[in-house]
Order: C-alpha cells, then sequence, then structure tokens
C-alpha cells in the first residue's frame, strides 16, 4: 500500500517517468490490490483450519477431564474372601484374606514362598506384625494383646524368645534378656509409681542380684542365695 501512495503522489506532483500514461498507473495499482486480495485470502483460509483443527482439540481435552472426573467420583469395590498376588512365575507373593473365625491377615513372601512379614488381627482384635528370616521362622514380633499390653519380642533362629520388652496397661515397662535356654538372666523394670528396679539371675533363671531406687531416692541392693534368701542387703 506504500508504493500506491507514493504512486498517487508521482501523479499529483506530475513527477511521472515519460512514457508512463494514467491508465498504465491504474492498471498496475489494480494488479497489487489483487495480489494483496489474493494472500488476504491464504491467510483467511489458513486462520479457519487452524481454527477448525483447534476447536475439536479443545473439545476432547474437556470430555476426558468430565471423564476422569466421573471415574473419580464412582468408587471402584472389588469383594472377595482372599486375594494373592503372584509374580512373573506364578509364585504367590502377597496375599490377603479373612479366614472362617473372622481373623484378617495379610503376608508378604519372598522367591522361595517363605513369609518375611506377616500382619494379622485375630478375632479378639488384638494386632501383630511379625518379621520372619531366610527360613521363614519369625524373628521379631510385635503385638498389642486384647487386655491393651504392647509387647516387642526378639527370637534367635531355633525360635527361642532373647528380647522382650513391654509395657502394661498399668503404666509399668520393663526389658528382659533370655539365655538359649529361655531362662531370663537380665531384667530391667519401672513400675507405674517411676521405681525402677535391675535383677540379674543365674543359670535356672533364679534372681540372684536385685538393684532398686525407691521413691525416696534411697537406693536398694539384695543379693540371694540359690534358695532365694537374702544373703546382704543394703542399706
Amino acid at each position: 500500500m506504500g508504493r500506491l501512495e507514493r504512486r498517487r503522489k508521482e501523479l499529483d506532483s506530475g513527477g511521472v517517468q515519460q512514457g508512463v500514461t494514467t491508465r498504465e498507473v491504474i492498471t498496475v495499482e489494480q494488479q497489487e490490490l489483487e495480489v494483496l486480495r489474493a494472500r488476504l485470502d491464504a491467510v483467511e483460509r489458513r486462520l479457519r483450519f487452524v481454527v477448525m483443527a483447534w476447536v475439536p482439540s479443545v473439545l476432547v481435552v474437556i470430555l476426558l477431564g468430565v471423564a476422569v472426573q466421573q471415574a473419580i467420583s464412582q468408587p471402584q469395590v472389588l469383594r472377595t474372601r482372599r486375594l494373592e498376588v503372584v509374580d512373573a512365575a506364578g509364585r504367590v507373593r502377597i496375599g490377603l484374606g479373612v479366614s472362617r473365625n473372622g481373623a484378617v491377615g495379610l503376608s508378604l513372601r519372598d522367591a522361595a514362598g517363605r513369609v518375611r512379614i506377616g500382619l494379622a488381627v485375630p478375632p479378639d482384635g488384638a494386632p501383630g506384625i511379625s518379621l520372619g528370616d531366610a527360613a521363614g521362622r519369625a524373628r521379631i514380633m510385635l503385638a498389642i494383646l486384647p487386655d491393651g499390653e504392647l509387647g516387642l519380642t526378639l527370637w534367635d533362629a531355633s525360635h527361642r524368645m532373647r528380647v522382650g520388652l513391654g509395657v502394661s496397661p498399668a503404666g509399668a515397662s520393663g526389658l528382659t534378656l533370655w539365655d538359649a535356654a529361655g531362662r531370663a538372666r537380665i531384667t530391667l523394670t519401672v513400675s507405674p509409681d517411676g521405681t525402677p528396679g535391675l535383677s540379674f539371675g543365674d543359670a535356672a533363671g533364679r534372681e540372684r542380684i536385685g538393684l532398686n531406687v525407691l521413691q525416696g531416692g534411697s537406693p536398694v541392693l539384695v543379693l540371694r542365695d540359690a534358695a532365694g534368701r537374702v544373703l546382704f542387703e543394703a542399706p
């Protein structure tokens, strides 16, 4: 359009080159207008194509969003008495089920089929969790008993309890260490009133040394013989 304006100014000022008539200038202007019109038509067609392609895409996105929202809002429920998850070789790796007596259990197994983690809630409602070794033996157990007592136990490879930690419903706490024969050798307790105690047992599991700190702060030491008789007491 700038060239058309310059040509008009040249005509008005008489600065048209020699041999160029007004009709020729008008013809050139018409040709340039036709070229501009063709370009505008091409741009309009391209814009129409982009819009036509963009609108369906937007509609698809909107429809997918609505579908996903509906899927989230609708509850999906799977009802079964037992569920097993297998690996690529068909071995059961996860088992979840409810027994006939109402106990609920979840077990996680290794590639050899041995239970490594077990969670259970028996009919009495006392939950428990166990961790097993490579042989499938439970080595760590954590449970809450029906009366509310909390217990953590550690077991050796022969399935003998070696360490026990517990808290009673009344508030007493205790730690017990057992030997390979299952006899308590060291016991550490704190009574509900806060009185601490420490005892050492012999090979028969009898307490031979007792140490306590009374509420007033006084320490008490008691030594006993194999029959349980006091040999020494201080103070």
